[in-house]
């Protein structure tokens, strides 16, 4: 009963605290970025799924599915930079 009540508790402990996760910063604003790490993450699976049409390491794997994975998180992240200018979405005039 020990081990289950230390998995509990650290179980608990995650749950509070939140589980740390690596983030690129983006350059322009130098906060954590969720789309531009995603966009590094599915640039890195093409130049893998490349190498391995090559290579021929793992059987099945498409190129041109991992390209049009990178073309959505590259649309998400700079879709998501040109839009994010100098709004205050979260200001409201109350009367």
């Amino acid at each position: 009963m020990e081990l289950y009540e230390k998995l509990k508790e650290l179980i608990k402990k995650s749950q509070d605290n939140g589980v740390p996760l690596f983030f690129v910063r983006d350059p322009r604003t130098k906060l954590p970025s969720v789309s531009l790490t995603l966009m590094i993450i599915s640039f890195l699976f093409v130049i893998v799924s490349l190498v391995n049409a090559w290579a021929q390491f793992v059987k099945g794997v498409d190129p041109g599915n991992s390209l049009e994975l990178f073309m959505v998180t590259a649309g998400l992240y700079f879709g998501r930079s040109l839009s994010n200018k100098t709004r205050d979405v979260g200001k409201i005039d109350e009367k």
